[in-house]
């Protein structure tokens, strides 16, 4: 998405939504609760839950981004991944997180 109400951030960009619940304060998800209104059957949560892989999505905001930057010259903050755990153990998620970090690297 770009843009964001989030206040130390320019941007957010999620290349999937869903975790795993991995710790007690997961039981307090705001992006659990925000999936349930914009993601509806896309996403669930929990070891077994589904994920709702957007890479091409994000990959076009990204550039949108960067073509941003380049134009204003104002460095942006990204939240990467605010509607998900880039590092969780899920398989399904290899190559798309794989990706993700390769385009990320590319944007410096």
């Amino acid at each position: 998405m770009l843009g964001t109400k989030i206040e130390w951030a320019t941007d957010s960009l999620n290349f999937w939504w869903g975790c795993t619940k991995v710790s007690p304060a997961c039981a307090h998800c705001y992006a659990e609760g925000i999936a349930k209104i914009f993601a509806r059957d896309r996403t669930t949560w929990g070891p077994a839950g589904k994920r709702w892989l957007r890479f091409d999505a994000a990959m076009r905001d990204l550039l949108k981004i960067i073509r941003r930057a380049r134009r204003t010259g104002e460095r942006p903050r990204v939240f990467v991944n605010s509607m998900s755990d880039t590092f969780e153990a899920n398989d399904v998620l290899n190559v798309t997180r794989c990706l993700a970090l390769l385009l990320m690297s590319e944007t410096r």
